[in-house]
């Protein structure tokens, strides 16, 4: 292959997101480009031994930060479970706005981090899925 690239994917942390992602970070692997992924301090060593480069990052510093990916979403569904046979308006006010409030959160903790990723890897292209547009990958353009 005469032109390789560098990816760069920040998938939100849940288990679905990064799944999606590593099935089309492996077809660019194996095409010979150089494929990272910008992930939570849980998913250390999860990545690496399927090919991709991890860039880890604290999402906060409580000591959750560190806990095994799997487990957290395991533990936060088995806790929202029930809410979810709620009313629709309730499933939003009890789960989703807390929810995506704590995401922002979490992304004003680790934006410099990823801005020193993005500084770092120079990557070509940057794939992005998640709930919100990340400064850090913003000011890059």
């Amino acid at each position: 292959m005469s032109n390789t690239y560098t990816f760069l994917f920040v998938p939100c942390d849940g288990v679905g997101h990064f799944n999606a992602c590593i099935g089309v970070a492996s077809l660019l692997r194996d095409r010979g480009h150089t494929v990272a992924f910008a992930a939570p301090m849980g998913w250390k060593g999860k990545l690496e031994p399927q090919g991709f480069a991890e860039e880890l990052y604290q999402v906060s510093d409580e000591a959750t930060a560190w806990k095994d990916a799997g487990a957290i979403w395991g533990e936060m569904i088995a806790q929202v479970a029930p809410v979810f046979s709620l009313p629709p308006i309730e499933v939003q006010k009890q789960y989703y706005f807390p929810m995506f409030q704590k995401v922002l959160e979490q992304l004003k903790y680790f934006n410099p981090r990823l801005a020193q990723i993005m500084e770092n890897l120079k990557p070509d292209v940057v794939i992005l899925d998640h709930f919100f547009h990340i400064p850090a990958i913003m000011d890059q353009g």
